[in-house]
């Protein structure tokens, strides 16, 4: 099995002051909702990791690591 993990640190460090409910709009979800997703409250589904990439303009390999369980 697999594991996706998400440097949620490094996403947080590449938004911009006021990029946040753009962000937020892009991805079709609330503001609070994308708070709690950055602080890995809730957690994102594949689609919205493609969208906050090109976003950013960021590749995958630059905030994701993939994993194989142990």
């Amino acid at each position: 099995m697999k594991y996706i993990r998400i440097d949620l640190a490094r996403v947080r460090g590449h938004i911009r002051h006021g990029q946040k409910r753009k962000l937020a709009e892009h991805l079709e979800i609330s503001h609070p909702f994308l708070a709690k997703k950055l602080e890995g409250e809730a957690c994102f589904t594949i689609d919205e990791i493609n969208k906050v990439a090109g976003f950013l303009k960021l590749d995958l390999d630059e905030f994701i690591q993939i994993k194989k369980a142990a």
